[in-house]
């Protein structure tokens, strides 16, 4: 971004929107999420997502990060089996994101589990255990993401 862009933005001066790059490039410099200058208000201060339709910020990340549809509530999409079937495929559309997190999860615990094991020259049979669970829970969700047909790296190296 620019410096001429970056003083613009400062001033006030609209300039076109912001784009993407520029939203992460401005959280990096102030050391924020860029959700979080999306939605400033958190927790509760209402933001206006979409024209006519304000949401307590939490809400407002959770749909933006793919946690939950809160929107999908406030919207009249129709009948209630319309409802549910935009909730329904909102879901569908955010199993990515749940299994992403998940992994992660699954490997922040497996991490944690083999840092207890430095150290330790008399290892514990049950920390060992849960790696193993864990590693095969891994697995699992990576099947998982293959067969949904996201794009799933080299095996996550281990230590």
């Amino acid at each position: 971004m620019s410096r001429s862009r970056l003083s613009d933005i400062e001033a006030g001066k609209r300039g076109g929107p912001i784009g993407v790059a520029e939203l992460i490039a401005i959280a990096a410099a102030l050391r924020v999420s860029p959700v979080q200058l999306l939605f400033p208000d958190l927790p509760d201060g209402l933001v206006e997502l979409l024209p006519r339709l304000s949401v307590p910020s939490e809400d407002a990340v959770n749909w933006f990060s793919g946690l939950r549809t809160p929107i999908l509530d406030n919207l009249q999409v129709g009948t209630d089996d319309e409802v549910a079937a935009a909730i329904a495929e909102a879901n569908r559309n955010a199993e990515p994101l749940r299994l992403t997190r998940r992994r992660e999860q699954l490997r922040r615990m497996e991490s944690v589990a083999r840092a207890s094991l430095q150290g330790n020259e008399d290892s514990d049979e049950k920390i060992w255990v849960q790696i193993t669970e864990l590693v095969r829970q891994i697995q699992e969700v990576e099947d998982e993401m293959r067969a949904a047909g996201l794009s799933v790296g080299a095996p996550w190296e281990r230590s």
